[in-house]
């Protein structure tokens, strides 16, 4: 059981804060970055899968933009893309006292992270499917 007198332990949490954050920006850009580019990766040097085939039969093979598409990851729920941010606040404003440098740090994660989600969005995603309504 810790117990620290006075203002002791300030760093402490300043510290597990600040690494609390900078790992959860870093989780998500992994997941959202890295892990599709390696599964694409794989898909494409598969010595076993189709396009291995066609490279070694020297077959000029144009994908046209819809299938292109097809390879894509589906596209989040629009949870998903604010449950995170929404906890981040939560910390931010309990532990915003302990540390009120932590504010400016997550406004600049928050930029970083969004040049992530609109790369991600607009390169690796799938269009949502056609929904048909009656308005707006």
């Amino acid at each position: 059981h810790l117990r620290c007198p006075g203002w002791q332990c300030m760093p402490v949490v300043q510290g597990t804060f600040t690494s609390m954050m900078v790992f959860s920006l870093t989780y998500r850009l992994i997941k959202d970055k890295v892990v599709p580019a390696v599964v694409k990766w794989a898909r494409e040097n598969n010595p076993f899968g189709n396009e291995a085939l066609k490279k070694k039969a020297n077959l000029k093979v144009v994908q046209l933009p819809m299938e292109a598409q097809l390879d894509m990851q589906k596209p989040r729920e629009i949870v998903q893309f604010y449950e995170e941010i929404v906890v981040q606040f939560g910390y931010i404003g309990m532990f915003g006292s302990c540390f009120p440098l932590v504010g400016f740090l997550a406004l600049g994660m928050h930029f970083i992270n969004l040049r992530a989600v609109a790369g991600t969005l607009l390169h690796t995603t799938q269009r949502p499917p056609y929904k048909c309504a009656s308005d707006i």
